[in-house]
C-alpha cells in the first residue's frame, strides 16, 4: 500500500513539474490587442525643469582611480 502511495505522489509531482516547465518554456501568452497609434504629439505636462543647475556642486561626479604604480616606502621590503 505504501508503494502505491509513493508511486502516485511520484506521478503527480512529475506531472506538476512538467507543466510548470511547459508554463515557462514553451507556452507564449496570447499578445494584447494594440492600442490605437497616435499621430500627435501630446503636449508635456508642464515646461520648465523643477532641478536647478546647481545641483551639480552638491552631487559631485566621482573621480577616476589613479592606477599608476606606486613606489613602496622605504625599508618595506
Amino acid at each position: 500500500m505504501r508503494k502505491r502511495v509513493h508511486r502516485v505522489a511520484n506521478f503527480l509531482a512529475f506531472n506538476l513539474l512538467f507543466f510548470a516547465l511547459y508554463l515557462n518554456f514553451i507556452y507564449k501568452d496570447p499578445t494584447s490587442i494594440p492600442v490605437s497609434v497616435k499621430n500627435q504629439q501630446e503636449p508635456a505636462a508642464f515646461s520648465g525643469t523643477l532641478v536647478d543647475n546647481k545641483t551639480e556642486t552638491t552631487h559631485p561626479v566621482a573621480q577616476p582611480v589613479n592606477t599608476e604604480k606606486i613606489a613602496p616606502a622605504k625599508g618595506t621590503h
